[in-house]
């Protein structure tokens, strides 16, 4: 999309990361972390929808510039108070005191690894799918909804114990 103003917009993007990320951490609490990061995967998924959307109808209607910014915006709010901070707290709270920095480092080595195919491939992804690249992000996001669901437990107000026992009835 044409933004008359990058860099203006790159940092409204980034306060609204971070005013989103403090709310999650906020509220997580209230509404629970799996509850969260299954909205933010229902969130996220229609996000790239609207994105596809929007590049396959971008030369047909002058809106759609607007509309993906609009959906970007949504990814990036849905992915805040989803995977970009609650991971963090599942990982600390579903693993042991023991295996909690190894859990941890693993975590953020494939958070990086992630980051960087994405980045990496992008340019490519692009080039091969043209309009439809963000289907690619829709079935991901639908594949993590669907993990989340079947494998994730609520680690709301549970001790390690807790959490261990669910995991030992679910495998």
């Amino acid at each position: 999309a044409r933004v008359p103003d990058p860099e203006l917009a790159t940092t409204l993007l980034g306060v609204i990361n971070v005013l989103v990320t403090i709310w999650a951490v906020k509220y997580m609490d209230v509404s629970g972390r799996r509850t969260l990061l299954m909205a933010s995967w229902v969130g996220m998924f229609f996000s790239y929808v609207v994105m596809t959307i929007s590049f396959v109808f971008k030369e047909t209607f002058d809106c759609m510039d607007t509309v993906s910014v609009i959906a970007m915006t949504g990814v990036i709010i849905f992915f805040a108070f989803g995977p970009g901070c609650i991971a963090w707290f599942i990982i600390a709270e579903i693993f042991p005191l023991g295996a909690r920095d190894t859990a941890m480092a693993i975590g953020i080595a494939i958070n990086w690894v992630a980051n960087w195919l994405v980045a990496f491939s992008f340019p490519l992804l692009l080039e091969i799918y043209t309009v439809w690249t963000f289907l690619i992000f829709v079935c991901t996001t639908g594949f993590f909804y669907w993990f989340t669901y079947n494998y994730v437990p609520e680690t709301k107000g549970k001790t390690i114990q807790e959490v261990t026992e669910i995991f030992k009835v679910m495998f």
